[in-house]
């Protein structure tokens, strides 16, 4: 073991002061001349007018809030304005074989917007199903509002939102996309998670686009999102960033070839009192970020890198601020944390990093010029190990391939506990 303050190194603080703020719902007001009500009394072709209570939406809102026959958009074209889908014995729309439904707002697990009491909206679900190459364009989502509510996307579907979505409003949400040339463009903000508890999945190719996003955003929120398989992708666009726990729980998984790209920074465990999670496992697993990754920034905040996965990013700082907590382990031959510029074991946060069993920290353009920096600010109180802590048993080492290596101002500390084993 060795402790040491071989030089004193700041780095500016390049903390961000940006929030992410999502529009409300848009005005859900609309006469009662232009509201019809699913009622399935011929059959479930959401196009026959009979299935209506006084014909087949056009720009009005939508009822689908029955328990009896379902509606079915199969091969044709529909519309609406505001489209309730949730019932308390569970209601569901299957849009299906190129079927195209358009509405400016889709509220799945709700039968109303009016929360009181006797409609009993908690006990309520609902259940989107978007199938073989249909769509889906709405500008509002809401994926589990008052009642809980599902959206599946597969077999080649396509979902696009151009305001906000919404998984878990104040209920459990959702949202789960899957199979080859199945496509969501989500361009004006995702929550996973809002005051409710939400999931994402995206799995077996389908591919995912969205705006800045957060996964657990109020302190009630315990949400997730999983990419997995190869070909599964997220790509935030236009400088967006990925806060996973931003005041709650979140926790994102990437496996088995899975990959998140992000154009802006990741901050796991965002705010005081967050807790925020990340894996990277599996062999072509990736998270990239073309900003830095935070983990703890002010809340606290773990990753784990394994069995070949790889992040990546400008800079990975682990404990940003004062209070805050982070974590760190990289286990595995080609598991790696590759940096342009650092990796920061502590800035003013406390700190561990454990790289063990083959495990590799890089430089991305050049090894020579990384740099990697233990306990930054005096606040902070850090640990580098190399194989095991120092009270655990000792394992297999892992390698620090970079130009230099720096003790800041905090309580900094280098731990070599290794069999000798690469």
């Amino acid at each position: 073991m060795q402790k040491s303050t071989l030089r004193s190194t700041s780095f500016a603080d390049g903390r961000r002061a940006v929030k992410i703020i999502f529009p409300f719902l848009a005005s859900l007001m609309t006469s009662a001349a232009s509201a019809q009500t699913w009622t399935g009394a011929e059959s479930s072709d959401w196009t026959d007018a009979a299935n209506w209570s006084t014909g087949v939406p056009v720009d009005g809102t939508a009822f689908a809030t029955t328990n009896g026959v379902q509606p079915v958009l199969d091969d044709a074209q529909g519309s609406a304005g505001t489209l309730y889908l949730g019932s308390v014995l569970g209601s569901t729309l299957t849009i299906q074989n190129a079927a195209e439904l358009t509405v400016n707002t889709a509220i799945v697990g709700n039968s109303t917007n009016n929360n009181h009491p006797s409609n009993m909206l908690d006990q309520q679900s609902g259940t989107l199903n978007l199938s073989s190459g249909s769509t889906l364009d709405a500008d509002f989502l809401h994926v589990g509002y008052y009642g809980s509510g599902t959206v599946e996307v597969t077999d080649g579907a396509a979902l696009t939102v151009t305001a906000s979505t919404i998984v878990g409003g104040f209920n459990k949400g959702d949202l789960n996309f899957g199979g080859a040339g199945t496509e969501a463009s989500l361009l004006g903000g995702l929550v996973v998670g809002d005051a409710g508890d939400g999931t994402m999945s995206i799995t077996d190719q389908a591919k995912v686009t969205s705006a800045a996003a957060t996964i657990g955003k109020q302190a009630t929120s315990g949400s997730s999102v999983e990419v997995s398989g190869d070909g599964a992708t997220w790509e935030i666009a236009d400088g967006g960033s990925l806060l996973i726990g931003s005041q709650g729980e979140g926790k994102l998984s990437i496996k088995e070839g899975g990959e998140v790209q992000a154009s802006g920074h990741v901050f796991v465990g965002d705010e005081a009192g967050s807790v925020g999670e990340v894996e990277v496992s599996g062999a072509d697993s990736r998270l990239e970020a073309v900003g830095y990754v935070a983990l703890g920034n002010e809340g606290s905040g773990a990753g784990a890198v394994t069995d070949g996965g790889i992040l990546q990013a400008e800079d990975v700082i682990v404990g940003w601020s004062e209070g805050a907590v982070g974590d760190l382990i990289v286990s595995g031959a080609g598991s790696a944390v590759n940096v342009e510029n650092m990796l920061m074991v502590g800035n003013d946060g406390d700190a561990i990093a454990t790289i063990s069993d083959g495990a590799s920290v890089n430089g991305i353009s050049s090894n020579a010029n990384a740099v990697v920096v233990i306990a930054n600010n005096s606040a902070s109180t850090a640990t580098l190990n190399i194989g095991a802590a120092a009270a655990d048993a000792a394992s297999a080492a892992g390698y620090i391939n970079v130009g230099t290596l720096l003790f800041g101002m905090g309580s900094g500390e280098l731990v070599f506990n290794h069999t000798g084993e690469g």
